[in-house]
């Protein structure tokens, strides 16, 4: 009786407790505590060349990932959080600064939204570089 007792305690209190949370990584800290101690992968100021297409309403629709409106402006990225602020090395139609809105399917790192197909087909692929200037601001 004793030794049966020992092993349900042994068992009890030594093994990890089993929750129906999905997130929890172990019985001492849950995940959404993990993630805050994370550094992130991206650093404001960091300078990035990346593979960049055009796209536009008839491509791709016109709601992005944050539920808003297609605009001149806005990009699509998969490796910055949406609203993220970026200023391209170099003028697109005029206009430096532009604002992660949207995510990507596949095949480039960036696309540019043009309000014209004939823009966006014009802008085909090419090499481009931006600096990150502010995350995260809706």
């Amino acid at each position: 009786m004793f030794i049966s007792m020992l092993i349900a305690s042994v068992f009890l209190f030594h093994t990890p407790a089993i929750h129906s949370n999905p997130l929890m990584l172990s019985y001492k800290q849950p995940a959404h505590e993990m993630v805050l101690h994370r550094k992130p992968k991206y650093i404001l100021g960091q300078h990035y060349t990346v593979d960049s297409t055009g796209y536009d309403a008839c491509s791709s629709g016109s709601i992005m990932a944050t539920g808003v409106h297609t605009y001149f402006g806005a990009v699509a990225n998969n490796f910055l959080p949406l609203y993220t602020w970026i200023k391209m090395d170099r003028s697109i139609n005029g206009k430096t600064i532009f604002r992660v809105m949207d995510r990507i399917g596949s095949g480039s790192q960036l696309d540019v939204w043009f309000p014209g197909c004939t823009q966006a087909i014009s802008w085909g692929r090419r090499e481009v570089g931006f600096t990150v200037i502010e995350y995260n601001h809706k």
